[in-house]
């Protein structure tokens, strides 16, 4: 419940100020979803430019598995070099994608072909992301299964 002088995820924007994906009454649900979907194609396909893109400047990267704070250039160094350098064919597979005002949390897997190997993994997540009035990352809230996260660097 909400105490008195808090504000909620709802009601950070200030009126008049909104872009199209905003969290005031303004929110565009299909371009939230495309954001979304640009979001996480450019992490697929290592295209750091768009990835890194899609952020605020004092974005933070939260993942739950060693509690680690990343900044959006080192999230991209994470997916793009050294987990493209273990694995193949990185694929984001069965996305669900629920958008509100402000985000959108996506759950999915991540599959790949371990180099060292050729054994298939997969990895399920579920990423809660926070998007500001001009339409960038702030925060993102990374939950990840720690044992399949392992798998794909052994």
């Amino acid at each position: 419940m909400k105490q008195q002088g808090q504000e909620d995820n709802m009601s950070r924007s200030k009126p008049g100020t909104a872009g199209p994906l905003s969290a005031n009454a303004e929110f565009d649900e299909s371009k939230m979803r495309a954001f979304a979907k640009h979001f996480f194609d450019s992490a697929e396909s290592d295209d750091k430019d768009n990835f890194l893109a899609c952020f605020a400047p004092e974005a933070i990267i939260w993942i739950n598995t060693g509690e680690l704070e990343l900044t959006p250039s080192q999230t991209a160094e994470v997916l793009m070099v050294q987990l493209s350098g273990a694995i193949t064919d990185k694929k984001y597979e069965q996305r669900r994608v629920n958008v509100f005002p402000g985000g959108f949390v996506e759950r999915h897997l991540l599959c790949g072909t371990r180099k060292t190997d050729g054994y298939r993994v997969e990895m399920p997540a579920c990423l809660v992301i926070e998007v500001n009035d001009e339409g960038k990352i702030t925060r993102i809230d990374n939950y990840e299964d720690s044992a399949k996260a392992a798998e794909f660097y052994e």
